[in-house]
């Protein structure tokens, strides 16, 4: 028998997207996003939240991705665990969880990995790409940050193109 696990699955532009659920702490939709001029040259800096007596940085899931920004006070803040602190990720989308078997889990080639994607998921006929969490968070965390669409190289020749 395969093991189960829930996946969130997230839709932009039509496209959907998925993350594990259980390296999600908490889906928070009560919480407003206070926007600062401050964000230290990390176009996904969001905005800080209250909670718990203290401020967690906020990133946008949308731009992290590749998309528009989002542009609102609330959002459904997916809460990650990070080495002792918290950070969110902010999107607009709705959040869908399935069950996934780890039958479904297939890697993805080589010479289209990106440090974020690395695996997918297939589920109803869909291939669902499967962020990695902690490289995401280390890409926002350093800064050093281009929209993950821009990240996908190919690194090996095409045998078609061959000559």
């Amino acid at each position: 028998m395969n093991p189960m696990r829930k996946l969130l699955k997230i839709q932009f532009a039509g496209i959907s997207y998925g993350l594990w659920a259980d390296e999600i702490t908490s889906i928070r939709d009560d919480l407003i996003i206070h926007c600062i001029p401050y964000r230290n040259g990390n176009p996904c800096f969001a905005g800080l939240v209250w909670l718990h007596d203290r401020f967690l940085a906020i990133a946008d899931l949308s731009i992290c991705l590749g998309y528009s920004p989002f542009k609102k006070e609330k959002g459904r803040i997916l809460m990650l665990p990070w080495q002792g602190e918290v950070i969110g990720l902010v999107t607009s989308s709705k959040i869908e969880e399935v069950e996934i078997s780890s039958e479904s889990v297939l890697s993805l080639p080589r010479y289209i990995r990106s440090k974020v994607f690395k695996s997918c998921i297939e589920h109803n006929s869909e291939l669902i790409p499967l962020i990695d969490v902690s490289a995401l968070h280390l890409l926002v965390q350093d800064a050093d940050f281009e929209p993950i669409g821009h990240d996908l190289k190919i690194d090996a020749p095409d045998p078609k193109i061959a000559s």
